[in-house]
């Protein structure tokens, strides 16, 4: 599997978080998913402009704060700690 092009946004609140391009032939829209580990994964069809990329991602700012602020704290994994 291959790199993917890869941009880092400011998010209200005073974070940034790198979010990674997918472009796919199948896709319809544009779509953001978070992962468990709050990699962000932007969704795109084939033939979306760049301009259109950019356009979508800044109107989910308030989107993207919101959910990754929702993921739990990660846990160290040592001895004594307590796993969620």
């Amino acid at each position: 599997m291959g790199s993917r092009p890869h941009a880092l946004l400011a998010v209200p609140g005073g974070g940034e978080v790198t979010v990674s391009l997918r472009r796919n032939r199948h896709a319809k829209r544009l779509s953001l998913r978070i992962g468990p580990d709050g990699h962000v994964v932007l969704t795109a069809p084939s033939r979306s402009a760049v301009r259109d990329i950019e356009r979508f991602l800044a109107s989910q700012r308030g989107w993207l704060a919101t959910h990754l602020s929702r993921l739990p704290q990660p846990v160290a994994f040592v001895p004594g700690a307590i796993v969620p």
